[in-house]
């Protein structure tokens, strides 16, 4: 049902409870009927380029999704019932207008990609142990702290922060062994802890446009890294 120019699913549609695929985006959707909670053999849910304002809480019902694609809404929430969908491996949820994501994300323990980039979001809830996420795209927010504790993310590989308000970063991050891309580019961060050298299958970091004035001399033993941007700090 995509590019259809529908304002509303058809209610036949929740009929179709062996539907394991549905996708409706680039519609004129406003809103999302608890009927989808109907459909638990869902496994990919594609809503993305529509004006929906809110999910029902009935999405929590949807525990085989892997896949759900929202990007390009009107969404300044998302429910804490989301946080049910135990199967969940890919949420998108770029531009939209989110403020904040669910504070029991961490119940995501499937979750292997995030991509919330071009939102709202001011800070990040704990996101405990998550160790499958591989991929979180936060670009373009307004994020102004990172949780203290993220060495549950053990399996992270990519990190994008470019574009938001940070000042630091937390050593927990320096835990992170996996981590081989990460962007903090265009923040106000001032420095960065010694520990970053611990990273070492890092191979690219961005941290032009900062607030940078000296980089850890310890940055020297970094046997991965191969790309690293710093233009834009003025004082370094």
């Amino acid at each position: 049902l995509t590019g259809l120019g529908l304002r509303a699913i058809p209610n036949e549609t929740y009929d179709l409870v062996n539907l394991v695929e549905f996708q409706a985006s680039n519609n004129n959707l406003y809103e999302l009927s608890e009927d989808i909670g109907k459909l638990t053999k869902l496994e990919r849910l594609g809503l993305a380029g529509n004006r929906l304002r809110k999910l029902p809480s009935s999405i929590g019902a949807l525990t085989s999704v892997r896949g759900l694609w929202l990007h390009g809404n009107c969404l300044k929430v998302l429910p804490d019932e989301l946080c049910a969908c135990a199967s969940l491996r890919n949420l998108a949820v770029a531009g939209n207008r989110l403020r904040e994501l669910p504070s029991e994300m961490s119940a995501l323990t499937s979750l292997e990609e995030l991509s919330a980039p071009g939102n709202q979001l001011r800070r990040l809830p704990n996101l405990g142990a998550m160790p499958l996420l591989r991929e979180i795209d936060l670009h373009g927010n307004l994020i102004e702290d990172l949780p203290e504790d993220m060495r549950g993310l053990r399996a992270l590989e990519t990190f994008s922060l470019q574009g938001n308000r940070l000042r630091s970063i937390p050593t927990s991050l320096t835990t992170l062994r996996r981590l081989r891309s990460l962007n903090l580019a265009e923040n106000c961060i001032q420095e960065l802890p010694s520990e970053i050298a611990e990273m070492t299958m890092l191979t690219s970091l961005w941290l032009y446009t900062n607030e940078i004035s000296s980089l850890p001399e310890t940055m020297r033993k970094m046997p991965s890294l191969r790309q690293l941007w710093v233009e834009g700090n003025d004082s370094l």
